[in-house]
């Protein structure tokens, strides 16, 4: 099986309650990290002083991406060739392609991997014993993958300490969790992916 991306592994952590917006944050980091795209600080001068925007920029070629990460890259992509791409533009963009709360981008690329991949299976529930809404929930192997998942993200937890103790064990975990994000580590501790 091919490894999920991070917005699917983000996902399947906690189906019946994924945040679209962190989908789409991870799937941008992902494809920074991955070199496909470069954030570049901008700044302009102005009245009354300088503003630093941060810019999206394709830098590479989305050669192997996941649905998720292919859908992301051609918003920016398009964008830098109509007029370049800022974190607040793409934002407005994602909201005109994919819906104010970006569930058309979980709805249309993060989910159908995972039901492709028999991780999550759509179930039909009532809100309030009335209203019938459809959700997605862990199908048996799926509960196997979130529990890997879950086991990579408290190693990777340990590895400041690692790193000083034992580098050798330190890299292993590294290259096991290769795209292995936690929600914490989503949230971003740059303010340029706020995707508001």
């Amino acid at each position: 099986m091919q490894p999920l991306c991070p917005a699917e592994q983000l996902a399947l952590l906690t189906p019946t309650r994924v945040q679209p917006k962190e989908a789409v944050k991870v799937s941008l980091l992902s494809l920074v990290a991955q070199g496909v795209l470069r954030i570049e600080e901008e700044t302009r001068k102005g009245l009354f002083g300088s503003k630093s925007t941060a810019k999206v920029v394709v830098s590479g070629k989305a050669s192997k991406t996941d649905a998720p990460e292919a859908a992301l890259y051609r918003l920016v992509r398009d964008m830098n060739l109509r007029h370049g791409a800022d974190i607040p533009a793409i934002a407005g963009e994602a909201r005109k392609a994919w819906g104010d709360r970006l569930d058309g981008f979980t709805k249309s690329y993060v989910f159908p991997g995972l039901l492709n991949r028999r991780l999550v299976a759509e179930e039909t529930r009532k809100f309030l014993w009335l209203i019938p809404y459809r959700t997605y929930v862990h199908t048996p192997a799926g509960l196997v993958e979130k529990q890997r998942i879950e086991n990579l993200i408290a190693q990777a937890k340990q590895l400041p300490e690692l790193l000083r103790s034992n580098p050798a064990a330190a890299a292993a975990i590294v290259l096991a969790a290769g795209g292995s994000l936690d929600r914490k580590s989503t949230r971003l501790n740059s303010s340029h992916v706020a995707l508001s």
